[in-house]
């Protein structure tokens, strides 16, 4: 009889356990489910289309309180941002305005000598049997906590220049952070 009542114990003890496990389980998987509605929310709202054809005034006004009163700015709407372009300090630029009408950053080529020395010596080495292109720098607005979506591919927001590269048979665009990293981004 004593070992049955250890034995039942011990079945019981069993259970609780199979049960704790399970509550465990249960809260993190309701937790992960949370993080991944958040991420998914998150993107919807970064990727809000832009409604009807005409460009914000508000981000027209926005853009005058961030680079002035330009005047030679032509306007676009985009499926997902307003774009400015126009001339700074002899490049010609563009500036994007999300759905609530904040720059969330501005583009423009620049030469390949323009980023750092470090990812130039990787790119040289990594891909000899490529020939360079097109070099655009995008810079990142610290201040609004939206990813940008460039080459039809969602990036962290961050400054970084992307680099065209093309051999016989590919087309392959490299993200270089600002310490020189290289990263492969897309391949076109």
């Amino acid at each position: 009889m004593k070992k049955f009542m250890v034995l039942f114990m011990v079945f019981l003890f069993s259970i609780s356990l199979v049960f704790a496990q399970n509550e465990v389980k249960t809260k993190e998987i309701i937790k992960t489910e949370k993080e991944i509605k958040g991420k998914i929310e998150k993107a919807k709202q970064e990727r809000r289309r832009l409604e009807g054809t005409d460009v914000s005034n508000r981000a027209k006004e926005n853009f005058n309180d961030d680079f002035g009163n330009n005047t030679d700015v032509v306007w676009e709407r985009g499926d997902f941002y307003d774009v400015a372009k126009f001339t700074e300090d002899g490049y010609t630029k563009k500036a994007y305005y999300d759905f609530d009408s904040q720059l969330i950053g501005v583009t423009w080529f620049v030469t390949f000598a323009d980023i750092p020395e470090r990812a130039q010596e990787i790119i040289n080495e990594k891909y000899k049997d490529y020939e360079i292109g097109e070099v655009l720098f995008y810079d990142d607005n610290e201040i609004v906590d939206v990813d940008f979506f460039i080459f039809g591919t969602l990036f962290k927001h961050e400054d970084n220049y992307f680099v065209s590269l093309k051999n016989e048979s590919k087309h392959i665009i490299l993200r270089v952070d600002s310490e020189g990293n290289v990263h492969f981004f897309k391949e076109n």
